[in-house]
């Protein structure tokens, strides 16, 4: 997934509140699981595309390739992740590529903390 950054241990907000994100699939556990697999699945891609653009200096990539992560993390209910690309994607719409560097060690690290809280999750039995 890129290099990402270690998790903050002083991380007060939840990667993903996994009980908001059952009742969002109405309690079909196989239906989240497969959710959740796919955006697994896809992050990889997703960060390499991220990390690209910000090496580029185009703004308009940066903001390309945060929009999409921002949109997959809205929609898991993972708020920490969701603000921390939408500042990256906000950065680029403000043209602002050395901002959004600035910024992607902790949008990094909110994916990790949220890839990890999603693998807890589906190997623990917990499934979401």
């Amino acid at each position: 997934m890129g290099d990402l950054a270690p998790v903050p241990t002083n991380a007060i907000a939840p990667a993903v509140v996994l009980d908001e994100l059952l009742e969002q699939v109405m309690g079909d556990r196989e239906q989240l699981a497969l959710l959740v697999e796919l955006f697994l699945e896809d992050l990889p891609r997703r960060v390499s595309e991220l990390e690209r653009a910000i090496r580029s200096g185009d703004p308009e990539q940066v903001r390309r390739a945060a929009h999409p992560m921002k949109g997959a993390c809205a929609q898991l209910g993972a708020e920490p992740a969701r603000q921390a690309m939408c500042a990256i994607e906000q950065a680029g719409k403000q043209r602002d590529v050395a901002q959004a560097e600035e910024l992607a060690d902790t949008g990094y690290a909110e994916l990790k903390r949220l890839a990890d809280t999603l693998r807890e999750a589906l190997t623990a039995g917990d499934q979401p």
